[in-house]
């Protein structure tokens, strides 16, 4: 099997993501990204593109709702209101200036 721009070899994967090796092997092998092809001349792993870039936007959704949670969480808890005390603050989404 020739390596085609519809796949990626494991160094490009992980580097496409930004982990080591060693975790996109854990992530293989929970199945995380599909199934990985081997070649069987020299055992090469080839991952589909697709799914990689697939799973890389799946962490990045759940990285910004976890970032956005704390932040809310944080403003709830008027944890920076000292902070902030005369700095002009834009408007909510969807909410109208005072």
């Amino acid at each position: 099997m020739m390596h085609t721009d519809d796949e990626l070899t494991f160094l490009e994967a992980a580097a496409l993501l930004h982990v080591s090796p060693a975790y996109l092997s854990t992530l293989v092998e929970a199945g995380k990204l599909g199934a990985a092809q081997r070649e069987k001349r020299d055992e090469a792993i080839r991952l589909s593109r697709a799914t990689v870039l697939d799973y890389r936007e799946e962490v990045s959704a759940r990285r910004r709702a976890g970032l956005d949670a704390m932040a809310a969480a944080s403003e709830e808890m008027g944890l920076y209101d000292a902070e902030l005390q005369g700095i002009p603050r834009s408007p909510k989404k969807g909410t109208q200036e005072p």
